[in-house]
């Protein structure tokens, strides 16, 4: 699958140590406001100890469960959220499970919902808003890892989502000896006066991006639409040094906004800052389409990390990138 080519292999006898309960509560503190409002009970419930690491990869983990997440405050409109883990068969297996009170699916449409060519109910779409790729991704993202997701669930009544996902315990000596080894992508240093500006609409991809970065200690401000970016670098107090620029983004995608940026800004300097596309779009003829744009590069999503570093070392100014 194209979409998919370009994703790092980080799930393997060299992938970083999790500590899944900490990530699973950086994974719930996000939607925390989201689900008060709602009046919606959001919680986490575990049995593996928050001493206990285990080998696996933090970031697919992470776009998983924040989808997964998203869909069900999208979809519940009272009762209870639940993120669930425990360690099965001899600690090899991670379980996750995700359940909501939500509208649940159809049973009819239960095996369609990971299709991205399908949506389980047209109306459920024009009333809460489409998934788009998000379970898509998810799926592939499970297969990657050599897991399995499944769910159940109950028209009216909520839906649960299962994830079993390989992965082995590390042991506390280990831990010890390779501590060093827990920041896996910090491969750039970058002086403090350069920022970059990431514009994206999709809270999930927000959290992603940025968590990326701050690894990399590569400071970002946030825009949710292309003409919000228009309006940052017009007042032009960070200065940025870069733009992650969404290409489909309500208000104003990123082929617009770039086009404004190129060629109706004043600034001189905004006609060479460096844009970089993301899109969950990877068909032939799309890089083509972002370039023409007046992008200067294209990644997909999910965000490969290797190749986010690789572009960021390539457009960043030469000056400002330096080993560790």
């Amino acid at each position: 699958d194209n979409l998919f080519m370009r994703v790092s292999n980080l799930h393997s006898h060299n992938a970083p140590r999790v500590n899944i309960n900490k990530t699973l509560s950086e994974c719930v503190q996000p939607y925390t406001y989201l689900a008060k409002e709602k009046g919606i009970r959001l919680s986490i419930e575990t049995n593996i100890s928050d001493n206990k690491k285990i080998s696996g990869d933090c970031f697919r983990i992470k776009q998983i469960i924040n989808n997964l997440l998203n869909n069900a405050i999208k979809f519940t409109d009272s009762g209870y959220i639940l993120l669930s883990s425990t360690l099965i068969n001899e600690n090899s297996t991670l379980h996750i499970t995700i359940e909501d009170t939500g509208i649940g699916i159809a049973p009819e449409k239960t095996n369609l919902i990971f299709d991205s060519f399908n949506q389980s109910d047209t109306s459920t779409t024009r009333e809460y808003g489409s998934t788009g790729l998000g379970l898509t991704i998810v799926k592939k993202l499970v297969d990657l890892m050599g897991g399995e997701i499944t769910v159940k669930n109950k028209l009216g009544s909520g839906s649960c989502f299962s994830l079993k996902i390989p992965t082995k315990e590390v042991q506390n000596q280990a831990i010890t000896d390779n501590s060093e080894k827990e920041k896996p992508i910090k491969q750039l240093k970058i002086p403090k006066d350069i920022k970059l500006l990431v514009v994206e609409d999709n809270l999930i991809n927000r959290e992603v991006i940025t968590a990326i970065l701050d690894e990399l200690d590569l400071p970002s401000d946030i825009a949710e639409n292309g003409q919000q970016a228009i309006d940052m670098l017009q007042n032009n107090q960070a200065n940025y040094a870069l733009v992650l620029m969404d290409c489909q983004m309500p208000i104003m995608g990123g082929y617009q906004a770039t086009h404004i940026i190129r060629n109706e800004l004043a600034e001189d300097k905004h006609t060479s800052i460096p844009i970089i596309a993301m899109t969950a779009n990877a068909m032939k003829g799309d890089r083509e389409k972002c370039l023409s744009a007046g992008m200067n590069d294209y990644i997909t999503k999910p965000i490969d990390i290797e190749l986010l570093i690789k572009t960021l070392k390539e457009w960043l100014p030469h000056d400002n990138i330096k080993p560790l």
